[in-house]
């Protein structure tokens, strides 16, 4: 089904509203058919089905996870009180929810509320250790504080449980090159572009990270495969 959403969309959305037209009373249905909507750049298509979800049982698992998406939304459209709302609406009925304590530790990453983000999400984590949008968020709150080591390791943790999240590793490069760590910050720079050669952070700090180490030739080199980069675009 992923292969078919990628390659054929307009084939995938009719699946599912087959399967929900065949089975109405399935309440996670609908959350399939909203994130496929997400995933597609259709937020107010989205919003239907998980309010659609939401209004059949509020306050099941179910419900309460199409209420946080609810919330999630709101928050991407740039309306702060109304998701905050719906997230502590959801985490008063069931304070160990899992997309509401990350929805609203995201949201008080957002709003500079460090400490209270990482309180989130660190309940969160404590349900979901290797959950990637807790494990970012987390690594950002302690950034937040300057708290470099906390950082490292939630960085690290979400590297070791997929490794091919490139804005978490580059992320961690900029990180490790800001305390002076550059052998360091160029392995991670190195292994970003490794996976997705045509990501620029990376490859501009790995720039930078060669000339604070002044490997001038190979600086030079990455400089030009960033340009090469950008006049094929």
């Amino acid at each position: 089904f992923l292969s078919r959403a990628r390659n054929r969309p307009a084939e995938a959305e009719a699946t599912l509203k087959e399967f929900i037209a065949a089975q109405p009373d399935e309440p996670r249905l609908p959350i399939l058919l909203g994130t496929f909507y997400e995933a597609s750049g259709r937020p107010e298509d989205a919003m239907v089905q998980y309010q659609l979800a939401a209004s059949r049982a509020a306050s099941t698992p179910t419900g309460l996870e199409a209420r946080a998406r609810i919330a999630t939304l709101k928050f991407e459209a740039g309306d702060a009180v109304a998701a905050r709302a719906g997230y502590d609406a959801v985490l008063a009925e069931a304070p160990d929810n899992v997309p509401g304590l990350t929805g609203r530790g995201q949201l008080n990453l957002a709003e500079g509320k460090f400490q209270d983000a990482i309180s989130d999400l660190r309940g969160a984590l404590r349900k979901e250790p290797e959950n990637a949008s807790a494990l970012l968020a987390l690594a950002r709150a302690h950034s937040g504080l300057g708290d470099a080591n906390l950082a490292r390791d939630a960085y690290r943790s979400l590297l070791q449980a997929d490794p091919r999240q490139v804005v978490a590793g580059t992320e961690l490069g900029v990180l490790l090159q800001g305390i002076g760590q550059l052998d360091e910050a160029e392995k991670q720079y190195r292994a970003a572009i490794a996976t997705q050669p045509n990501y620029v952070p990376a490859g501009s700090g790995l720039v930078e990270v060669l000339i604070a180490k002044n490997d001038l030739t190979a600086a030079e080199a990455e400089a030009r495969r960033l340009v090469a980069l950008n006049d094929a675009l």
